[in-house]
């Protein structure tokens, strides 16, 4: 059986190391915004931020309080969250979101947990994957907003230039 990958953000290096470790069994890799090569490093303020809610003995109660939150004030969550994702400014976002697009936000922060996968995340940052990129032969298409906030252009130019026939595709959202 082949399988298809998405990969997302942080999520990119497990992706990566899977097609690159078991290229029988993958049909294709999709690179979403995906980190690629180092990234946070630990003297940035959101490596050591991320390493301190997120921790175990933390990272629940992170959650609950983001919920909690989120719950009372969505729309100020959303607005107070958006930094973190998108290069836009809110008054440039709430043109397209409408109420439904609203409630499902506030749901999908309402499920949130990593666990442990946060901190995982960071220390997989810290890897160069130019091997293992290099080693894919899967056809890949690598994708992010050119408003992207979290994962800088130069992942996908690492991407595209190590793996064989990647195709890239900056999106204008």
């Amino acid at each position: 059986m082949r399988v298809h990958i998405i990969a997302v953000s942080a999520g990119g290096p497990t992706g990566i190391c899977f097609a690159a470790m078991f290229p029988d069994r993958v049909a294709s890799l999709t690179l979403q915004s995906a980190v690629t090569k180092p990234w946070l490093k630990p003297q940035d303020k959101e490596y050591k931020l991320g390493r301190h809610i997120f921790k175990p003995s933390v990272e629940k109660k992170t959650w609950n309080m983001i919920a909690l939150i989120n719950n009372i004030l969505p729309r100020t969550t959303f607005k107070l969250m958006l930094p973190s994702f998108s290069k836009l400014r809110f008054s440039e976002i709430r043109e397209r979101l409408d109420e439904k697009s609203l409630e499902e936000f506030r749901k999908m922060n309402n499920r949130q947990r990593s666990y442990s996968g946060f901190l995982i995340d960071l220390e997989q940052s810290q890897t160069d994957y130019t091997n293992e990129l290099r080693s894919i032969r899967a056809p890949t298409l690598v994708q992010r907003s050119k408003n992207d906030s979290v994962v800088p252009l130069t992942h996908v130019e690492q991407a595209q230039s190590c793996i064989l026939h990647a195709e890239a595709n900056v999106l204008d959202s």
